[in-house]
């Protein structure tokens, strides 16, 4: 009987270590391996975000904007647009009528609305001199 510090031999076996990942002796794939991994990769599932980039951008879209890479069965690009939505804060722009009486009040409620970005459409009704005829 083997004392407790006497430690037994390990038994010799066949596998050889490669000498470097990169040859066939490291991976042996028979018969329809190949083609199920690559099934299997091309199944695999998951999103990973990615950013769109434009240089040169004139034509009104940003400069650069979010999409998921949806991986799967049937891959896809989707918009990340109403997801973000969900969670704005305030409206991303106000739209509305307003009627005023005279030029002043006009004037007073375009400056109370004014924004950096905002633009107001007036239009002239009624039968005043300024109203076209």
């Amino acid at each position: 009987m083997a004392a407790r510090n006497e430690t037994a031999e390990t038994p010799a076996t066949d596998f050889v270590p490669p000498t470097t990942w990169n040859t066939t002796e490291a991976l042996r794939l028979d018969g329809d391996s190949v083609e199920k991994l690559a099934r299997l990769g091309a199944e695999a599932t998951g999103v990973t975000p990615v950013v769109v980039a434009l240089d040169g951008n004139d034509n009104g879209l940003p400069s650069s904007f979010p999409l998921a890479v949806i991986h799967g069965e049937h891959p896809r690009l989707e918009s990340v647009k109403a997801l973000a939505e969900q969670w704005r804060t305030q409206p991303a722009r106000r739209r509305g009528v307003a009627m005023t009486g005279s030029l002043e009040s006009f004037i007073e409620l375009v400056n109370r609305q004014k924004t950096e970005n905002s633009a107001s459409l007036p239009t002239a009704t009624g039968h005043g001199p300024a109203s076209p005829r």
